[in-house]
């Protein structure tokens, strides 16, 4: 045998656990060499172990292992392996020295080594077991190598695991789950005034009112929130200002245009100017010159007359005719400059007055006027003249009637009455010249209007003596007549009232309707000079 050979030549020897085929079961041989005092070989001793005690012991270990395992839930067992990868040791008795860990791990013998050396987690993937080996510690006659191990469920090794990764990823979402509510808060203590600058800019934007927003709870939204705050206000004063700016735009009597000056494009056009040249506002903005001149001739021939390229303000009175009809208008041409640079000219701003009304009457007045002054040189002159011819006449006619009637004599008289005719005529024709030929022309008129523009003509003169001019106009019917006389009529009694007025005094100017027996409903004119009133005769008849 191998123990005895070995131990024969002198050696320590301890055999592997092998299977004994006498005595049917494991065991494990020890041999020594004797030695006499000489050192020579005598013989050779093999004691004989009780395998029985010494597995005891080691299954009381193993027992051990395997409480401590169940104790902590995990249910392993350990095991000794020898060299060859079998069991030679294990709580199943069955597995000694006939089941082989290699195998069942499915590992190779290069791998079992590295295992051994190197120790490291196995899985038996049949058993559904997790393993590691570690190498017994050889000694002096054991050169064996046999290895300790443990194998444990592998749903028992990771159970732990999974516990723990349970219970960290409980403790992570829990502690994700405050820091989202933290951050959630925290996001809202900070962005929830940004939002609401954010939709109060955008309400405001949109032309809604804004209300000032409140203090924020930290001081860089606080300092946001009160430059806000401050720049609505002064936005908010400003479109005050523009609108009413525009609304004295476009309730003015004046016209009013802006036109780009480098594009000649419309920027302004006020309601004034819409009515006067009978244009489209939404289609006149951003249009052109060129295509407004194409819509409106009345623009066209009036935009002719603007100088567009001066250099500074410019006001003057243009006249022009158009369609059979004398415009006159007072016009002011202003550069604007650049919001944003002052040196550069943006706009050119043209404000205009139609002042063709006020034109005519002027001139109706201005030749009221001297045909008054001519009527009144007149009248004297004719006076001085005809009182002469009329006694001439009348001894003329005297010596006629009483002279002898010789035709030569008949015939001188007669020259001489139809020559002192003549010049009746001609003095007559003199009267005449402050009342121009009758005019058979009528016109649909209204009372009312005509005397407000005569008022308008007049308040100027009644201005410089102080005296007040009440009017009290009722609702009468239009008329038709000669727009002209008629207008000469007032003016001639008005200019009478406010000349037989001293300074500090009062006119009062009164239409309404009446009845009476032999007159259908009449409009009367009333003049009234401080507490006497005055109708005239003309106006009555």
């Amino acid at each position: 045998m191998d123990w005895y050979e070995e131990a024969k030549n002198g050696e320590l020897y301890l055999s592997d656990l092998f299977m004994s085929k006498v005595l049917e079961r494991p065991i494990l041989a020890m041999s020594a060499g004797v030695r006499d005092d000489e050192d020579n070989d005598i013989g050779v001793i093999s004691p004989a172990y009780d395998l029985v005690s010494l597995e005891t012991f080691i299954w009381d270990r193993m027992n051990r292992f395997t409480d401590e395992q169940e104790q902590l839930g995990m249910n392993g067992e350990a095991f000794i392996l020898n060299e060859e990868g079998y069991y030679i040791a294990h709580p199943d008795s069955s597995y000694i020295l006939n089941r082989n860990f290699v195998r069942d791990a499915e590992l190779n013998m290069d791998e079992f080594e590295e295992l051994g050396n190197s120790p490291s987690l196995t899985t038996n993937r049949g058993a559904e077991t997790v393993s590691t080996i570690v190498p017994i510690e050889q000694m002096e006659g054991f050169d064996n190598q046999w290895y300790v191990g443990i194998s444990v469920p592998e749903s028992a090794l990771y159970a732990p695991l999974r516990r723990l990764l349970f219970t960290y990823v409980i403790l992570f979402s829990a502690v994700l789950l405050i820091t989202i509510l933290a951050a959630v808060a925290l996001s809202r203590y900070i962005v929830k005034p940004l939002e609401s600058l954010v939709t109060a800019t955008r309400d405001f934007a949109v032309g809604k009112s804004v209300l000032p927003l409140p203090r924020a709870a930290y001081s860089e939204v606080d300092e946001l929130t009160q430059t806000f705050n401050v720049m609505t206000a002064r936005l908010e004063e400003r479109e005050k200002s523009h609108k009413k700016s525009t609304l004295i735009l476009e309730t003015t009597d004046n016209g009013v245009i802006s036109i780009n000056k480098s594009t000649r494009a419309v920027t302004t056009f006020n309601h004034a100017a819409v009515s006067l040249f009978q244009l489209n506002k939404n289609k006149v903005l951003a249009s052109s010159l060129e295509e407004l001149k194409k819509q409106s001739g009345l623009f066209e021939v009036f935009i002719d007359q603007i100088n567009m390229d001066i250099e500074e303000e410019q006001t003057k009175e243009i006249e022009f005719a158009f369609d059979g009809k004398t415009y006159y208008f007072i016009t002011s041409v202003t550069l604007l400059p650049r919001l944003e640079n002052a040196e550069q000219v943006e706009d050119i701003l043209v404000v205009f007055n139609n002042v063709t009304d006020n034109r005519v009457l002027e001139k109706e007045l201005f030749r009221s006027e001297k045909l008054q002054a001519v009527g009144k040189l007149a009248s004297g002159f004719a006076h001085e003249i005809r009182n002469p011819l009329t006694t001439i006449k009348g001894f003329i006619q005297l010596f006629k009637e009483s002279s002898e009637q010789r035709n030569e004599d008949i015939q001188h008289y007669q020259i001489i009455l139809s020559e002192i005719d003549r010049v009746n005529g001609i003095v007559r024709d003199l009267l005449g010249i402050a009342s121009p030929e009758y005019d058979e022309k009528t016109v649909q008129i209204n009372m009312n209007t005509i005397l407000q523009d005569i008022l308008y003509l007049h308040k100027d003169q009644a201005r410089e003596k102080n005296i007040e001019i009440h009017t009290s106009y009722q609702e009468i019917p239009d008329m038709k007549a000669n727009e002209k006389k008629l207008k000469q009529l007032y003016l001639n009694l008005l200019q009478n009232a406010i000349e037989a007025v001293k300074e500090n005094g009062r006119v009062s100017m009164k239409t309404y309707e009446f009845f009476n027996e032999t007159i259908n409903v009449v409009s009367v004119w009333k003049l009234k000079i401080r507490e006497r009133e005055w109708i005239p005769e003309r106006c009555q008849n």
